[in-house]
């Protein structure tokens, strides 16, 4: 029997590893049930306005193109791809088209003061009601946020973020960062990581705050973060993954974003926190984690908001490593949480309208 093509449309930069790492993982579970494709999107965001629209553009009528080609399309949603978004509407009436939904926009781009794209993806998300759409959201509470738009449950799936744990490359590994961290595990402290893209939300001075009383503990940052200038924190600037990856075998636990109050996330699924989890590091996050949907996972896993976790508690925990690590690669697969995802594919088509 001839394996049914899928086309995966990614219309995100790439600057930040973390998305490639998740397409990479995503293609990998696609590709063993389908006849996969990805069609990124590459540009610079240093780019010039003109040249990144003109990609814009070129991008949008390529994808348009090659979705008549395939039997299902899954696209990561972007209002900024107005075209491509219209085209989607139209064509779910024909072919399952799966749109996958990671942040609440309508909160995220008042947050980072981006007004037209906000209205943008209201007027577009008003329109999900009207089509055969399928969504795919990353938390529960993404799933209310979808429907509100007056989607059918039926057409909305939680799928939660997996995580694909990539063999270190020695070549792209830091050795003077991989150094610096070493040395302070060999002074006997305890080491706490937190890396990210730099975003506000990330809460990372607060990080700081919280763990300043405990001399024990150094805190390793890492990303392009402008920290107060306190005793009892590394700050390694913008690495790769590799050397991060590298770092984690150093440290004790891994620290999610604190701030996510400011987003009213409640809920959340980031790839950091898997990757934390996936090379064995307990994490500490201020918001339920959806890894902790798996009971193995739970007791590796410390959310600030319940009154029973303190964070000297967290610190003085003792955990196996190894152990966190093989359960966490084995929940938090991609394979693993897009089950639901696959399943929901299996009927789709009988859900299209003749």
């Amino acid at each position: 029997m001839t394996q049914k093509r899928l086309l995966y449309i990614f219309p995100t930069n790439f600057e930040h590893e973390g998305l490639v790492l998740k397409l990479e993982g995503q293609m990998a579970a696609f590709q063993q049930k389908y006849e996969a494709e990805a069609l990124p999107f590459y540009y610079l965001r240093s780019s010039s306005g003109l040249k990144k629209a003109l990609a814009m553009v070129k991008y949008q009528w390529t994808a348009i193109g090659k979705t008549l080609a395939f039997d299902v399309i899954y696209v990561r949603y972007n209002p900024k791809m107005i075209w491509l978004n219209k085209w989607l509407m139209g064509l779910s009436f024909f072919k399952p088209v799966f749109l996958e939904h990671n942040v609440n926009l309508n909160i995220e781009l008042a947050y980072i003061k981006r007004p037209i794209e906000r209205i943008i993806h209201l007027l577009t998300a008003f329109c999900f009601q009207f089509t055969c759409l399928n969504h795919v959201a990353g938390t529960l509470e993404m799933c209310q946020y979808v429907e509100c738009f007056g989607v059918k449950k039926k057409r909305v799936i939680y799928m939660q973020n997996g995580y694909l744990a990539s063999p270190i490359r020695n070549d792209r590994v830091d050795q003077s960062s991989v150094e610096k961290v070493r040395k302070v595990k060999e002074s006997g402290k305890k080491l706490a990581v937190f890396s990210g893209a730099g975003s506000g939300w990330h809460g990372v001075n607060k990080w700081i705050d919280l763990l300043q009383p405990f001399s024990d503990v150094v805190l390793v940052i890492a990303g392009p973060y402008l920290t107060s200038d306190k005793n009892q924190v590394l700050t390694l600037g913008v690495v790769t993954s590799d050397t991060l990856k590298t770092i984690y075998s150093y440290c004790d636990f891994g620290l999610a974003s604190f701030s996510t109050d400011d987003l009213q996330v409640t809920q959340a699924s980031p790839l950091k926190t898997r990757e934390y989890l996936c090379y064995g590091l307990p994490i500490v996050v201020n918001c339920w984690d959806c890894a902790a949907d798996f009971e193995p996972l739970k007791p590796f896993i410390f959310n600030l908001k319940d009154p029973k976790t303190k964070i000297e508690d967290v610190i003085k925990t003792s955990v196996d490593h190894a152990q966190i690590q093989a359960l966490a690669r084995q929940y938090l697969s991609w394979e693993s949480v897009m089950e639901a995802l696959f399943l929901d594919l299996g009927v789709t088509e009988d859900q299209i309208p003749a």
